[in-house]
């Protein structure tokens, strides 16, 4: 008698998130080349950034936060990134046995990136110095207090 090996079956689902990455040059009246280049390289360091160990914890921390408990191992599993020189596309690729994680680790992975880039450190900057502008006029309890200057 001759065993018939059996096949389990074992779904994946699949999902992506693109992120276009670089400088603005669609609101630029008169783009350059080197604003091409530097939105190919960025994207690259992004895709490289992506599936280092300090950034998939960090993914996995938010993820933690959100309430979705996934290690930084089986983000960086079920993760793949392409970019795409021609259109500065960064695409997020994520397989996982759950729908719903492919959701949640592709858009965690995006937001992770886009916190990491040059222009998002800049905005922040800018609207915590202008939060401190703010505050800085105010005593503890909301009142405010003349301030010199």
């Amino acid at each position: 008698m001759r065993g018939i090996p059996s096949m389990a079956a074992s779904w994946t689902t699949s999902g992506d998130s693109q992120l276009l990455v670089g400088p603005d040059i669609v609101s630029s009246l008169d783009p350059q080349l080197n604003d091409f280049r530097t939105g190919a390289e960025l994207m690259h360091t992004y895709a490289e950034i992506a599936t280092t160990q300090p950034f998939l914890e960090t993914v996995s921390q938010d993820l933690s936060a959100e309430g979705a408990d996934i290690s930084a191992r089986a983000i960086g599993r079920s993760l793949s990134l392409k970019s795409s020189d021609a259109t500065r596309i960064l695409t997020i690729y994520v397989q996982d046995l759950g729908p719903n994680r492919v959701v949640v680790i592709a858009n965690a992975v995006a937001r992770a990136l886009v916190r990491s880039s040059p222009s998002s450190i800049i905005e922040s900057d800018a609207l915590l110095r202008e939060q401190m502008r703010t505050i800085s006029g105010r005593t503890i309890d909301g009142t405010c207090t003349p301030s010199s200057g």
